[in-house]
């Protein structure tokens, strides 16, 4: 099964983006966002499915969602 996560883009070039994914660097593309005309940058947050950047994010909201992935890996680890 795949989840949604929120990432927070540290650089963007060339229609992708290095992000951090709760403290792992990951190689995203943007080419949904790009698609849809929205721009992000280095601090945006964005939720990212299969590697692709899908929906950019308030910070509250990936606050949130990260919170909510954290306490799922905990109840599955226990």
């Amino acid at each position: 099964m795949c989840f949604e996560m929120p990432a927070r883009i540290v650089d963007v070039a060339a229609g992708e983006a290095t992000a951090d994914v709760d403290g792992r660097r990951r190689h995203v593309s943007l080419t949904v966002l790009d698609l849809e005309g929205e721009q992000v940058g280095a601090g945006d947050w964005v939720l990212v499915h299969t590697g692709f950047a899908v929906r950019r994010l308030a910070a509250d909201e990936a606050d949130e969602l990260m919170a909510l992935h954290r306490q799922l890996h905990t109840e599955a680890q226990s």
